[in-house]
């Protein structure tokens, strides 16, 4: 049986460790950093190698400027990531001690569903990375016919390494702080059950003549949950506010090379769409870029609602605490919650990307705006996608 998060997360984090965002640890919690540098400066070196082979040797490569952005900010997150590794242990740590503490309260804990959960995301994660790697090789092979069929085929397996090392960095943040959000949930469900009971205890309580000592002390056992309950809260609070330190060098970073890619499969489309001469070859880039656009639609939208359903989460409690204590008797219950009540407003929970805006659903529909700006400006200037990334002499070159 799993008696830790950490556990839960292991295959998730190992993962993570081998695409260099999280340093190896083996058994879980016990941190092997000099195996990890090992690892990293060869890998890394391996990449740079294999970048200098394609760029400076026997093969001329054009990197389009989204796929750029994308490496400068993947290799800034895991910069990022490893820098803040500690803290993020610390986090899990402490998420383990309030599942401990709901246990005890009554809430088993679902770390076994979690383990089933990151086998599942990374199974997804690597159908996801061969079917885009997939297409892109189709793309390339059509395209490209002055170097060999492997090289054709290879690089764009290398050009999205990067990427898909970028989405699994959304993976992990996502799970980690959707887990955070059920914890929130099951908080909820211990107030709403907890007041209700003290509430009949109360009511029992005044009916009974003489006073009772046995309700009495369920009265006092009530608040004394209700009290527990109060302090988990503000914990996780304080946990959910470490984790976006922690995450949200990162969370920006991704936002920022998803807007990139935004802008460039919307120029590919709008440029397949004005294009006269149809061909086979323009047809499956512009569906292939549909299905590209899709999958980021679907990560900017996932793990923006993400953030906004931990926030929400955290607010339900001031809606249950108002609700359920208006109808209390107990003048000391209602003054604590009112307190509790007061501490929740003052720890509002909101994930912000380096203090610049929240990931809300606010976000989604700033985001759109300036993406349709974009490309307003673009379509009234009359620039197609090949103005703007083909070489001038597109043969000799595989353009990724």
């Amino acid at each position: 049986m799993m008696k830790t998060i950490q556990a839960a997360l292991s295959p998730l984090l190992t993962i993570g460790s081998i695409c260099g965002l999280a340093i190896f640890e083996y058994p879980p919690g016990r941190a092997r950093p000099y195996f990890s540098c090992l690892y990293f400066s060869i890998t890394w070196s391996l990449y740079v190698f294999l970048c200098y082979y394609l760029f400076y040797n026997n093969y001329a490569v054009v990197i389009s400027w989204p796929i750029k952005v994308v490496m400068l900010t993947t290799i800034v997150s895991v910069c990022d990531s490893l820098f803040h590794f500690k803290d993020l242990s610390t986090c899990l740590r402490k998420l383990s001690v309030v599942d401990d503490t709901l246990q005890v309260l009554g809430t088993p804990k679902e770390y076994r569903l979690l383990y089933k959960w990151t086998i599942g995301v990374i199974i997804g994660w690597i159908i996801l990375a061969c079917f885009l790697n997939t297409i892109d090789s189709i793309v390339s092979y059509y395209y490209t016919r002055e170097h060999s069929d492997i090289v054709r085929i290879c690089v764009p397996f290398f050009t999205n390494h990067l990427f898909h090392v970028d989405t699994y960095s959304g993976l992990i943040w996502g799970t980690i702080l959707g887990y955070t959000g059920s914890r929130f949930q099951r908080i909820n469900e211990h107030i709403y059950t907890l007041l209700s009971e003290d509430t009949k205890c109360i009511k029992r309580w005044d009916k009974l003549i003489p006073i009772n000592y046995q309700s009495r002390a369920e009265a006092k056992d009530c608040k004394r949950y209700i009290w527990i309950i109060m302090h988990i809260h503000l914990h996780l609070s304080h946990i959910s506010h470490q984790l976006n330190k922690v995450f949200s060098m990162q969370m920006t970073l991704q936002m920022a090379s998803y807007f990139a890619f935004f802008v460039d499969l919307l120029c590919v489309i709008y440029t397949s769409y004005i294009d006269k001469s149809k061909n086979i070859g323009s047809i499956l880039d512009g569906l292939f870029s549909y299905i590209w656009l899709v999958v980021c639609i679907v990560k900017v939208f996932g793990l923006t609602h993400i953030c906004q359903t931990v926030s929400d989460k955290a607010q339900e409690t001031i809606t249950i605490l108002y609700k359920l204590s208006n109808d209390n008797p107990d003048e000391d219950l209602r003054e604590q919650v009112l307190q509790f009540i007061l501490q929740i407003k003052q720890r509002e929970i909101k994930f912000s990307g380096l203090g610049l805006f929240y990931f809300d659903y606010g976000f989604i529909r700033h985001f759109c705006k300036s993406i349709v700006t974009i490309l307003i400006i673009i379509i009234q200037m009359h620039v197609s996608y090949d103005d703007i990334s083909q070489p001038v002499n597109d043969e000799d070159y595989i353009v990724i």
